[in-house]
Formats: structure tokens, sequence, C-alpha cells
């Protein structure tokens, strides 16, 4: 009589193998998804801002000189990191809970995503010396606005981050004596950081996105 059985332990065999590769491809799919909400975090701080007032030019703010001018372009800038953690904070920005924040899936668990944005002097834009239109308002805007917008504080940059893990993943894989078929842990613990704009160096988020805020020729003018 022959034997027989060879392919049922080439399965078995090779099911270990390929459990491993499935459940890492999951894991790697869902880290693929959540940098994408981090990215769409980020975007969301910026746009947001975008609907806030830069800028401010009536007669008490031009009289008291340019600092209070340029104000509305702080309280846009201080909000739109805040605002967007917040929105953002279980990875759905249209249907946020309240709660500590994070997302858990089938394999990759994520604590909630931070950002942070600041004002940029280096994103501006001036009045142009010439203009085209020959609106009596429009005019008047730019013949008001001229001597006083130097471009400054024009703009704001957004950046945001998360640490995503693997769960739900056993560290040891038939590994429960010296006689273990596997010698090594299933995997090692490590956090993924992920950033909205470019690679993590370390820990850290360097890269940024950045937008210019205000129009001037559709603020309040003297």
């Amino acid at each position: 009589m022959k034997a027989r059985g060879q392919g049922t332990v080439e399965l078995a065999l090779g099911s270990f193998v390929f459990v491993t590769v499935l459940m890492l491809g999951i894991h790697l799919g869902e880290v693929g998804f959540l940098s994408l909400k981090v990215h769409e975090a980020a975007d969301h701080a910026l746009w947001d801002a975008t609907g806030r007032r830069a800028h401010l030019f009536t007669e008490d703010n031009v009289r008291s000189g340019e600092r209070r001018i340029y104000a509305p372009g702080e309280n846009a800038a201080a909000a739109a990191g805040p605002r967007a953690t917040a929105r953002y904070r279980d990875f759905e920005g249209l249907s946020s809970r309240q709660g500590s924040g994070g997302i858990t899936q089938a394999l990759t668990g994520s604590g909630p995503i931070s950002v942070d944005c600041d004002q940029q002097p280096a994103l501006a834009f001036e009045v142009p010396e010439q203009v085209t239109s020959t609106e009596p308002v429009y005019l008047q805007q730019v013949a008001s606005v001229r001597d006083l917008y130097r471009g400054r504080e024009g703009g704001l940059s957004c950046r945001a981050s998360a640490t995503l893990g693997i769960i739900r993943v056993p560290r040891r894989f038939l590994q429960n004596n010296e006689r273990g078929m596997a010698q090594v842990e299933h995997w090692q613990r490590a956090l993924i950081p992920v950033c909205a704009a470019g690679r993590a160096e370390g820990s850290s988020c360097r890269g940024r996105f950045g937008v210019l805020l205000g129009d001037w020729g559709l603020e309040h003018v003297v």
C-alpha cells in the first residue's frame, strides 16, 4: 500500500508562510489607507483656514498700525491645527466621535492624528503695481491698500502625523520551546510614524503643506 498525505503535509507547512504573508499584506494595506487619512487631515486644516479672515483693513486698524491689520491671520493660523485635530481624532472627518481618539482596524491600531499649523511669512504675495481693470471700486481698493499691504504673514503651513502599530498578531508562532519550528519571534514590536508630507525623520514629521491666506482684492478696505 502506497503512503499518502504528501499534499496535506505540504499544505500544512506552506500555510505557515502563507498566513504570515497574508496578515502582513492586510496590515500594510491598512497602513496605506490610514496614511491617506493623515494627509487628508493636514489638507483639511489648510482649506478650512482659507475660509477665515486673514487681514482686516478697517479705519481703526489702519490708524493703530499694521499688527492689528494682520491679527485675524494669526487667529486663523492658531485655530486651524486644533480644529483639524479635533475633527480627525478618529481618522474620520465626517462623523468624528467623542473620546480619546485613534482607530482600530483588523490588524492595525493607531493613536489620534495630530495636526500642527503655523504662519509662514515666506508665503506671501504683493499688491500689483499695474492693474488692467478700470472699475472705480477696484481702483479704490488698490489705492487704499497699496501703501499699507506688504504681503507679510500671508501664508499658512500645516503638518499632520500619527503613529501606527500592528495588533492582533501573535509575536510567537510555533515557538513554544527550544524544539519549536520557529526559532525567532513572529514579528518585532515596532511603531510606524506616518506623516502627511514626506517621510518621518526618526519619530518627527518635518514635511509641511502650505497655502496663501487672504485676498486683498476681496477684503474690507478703508
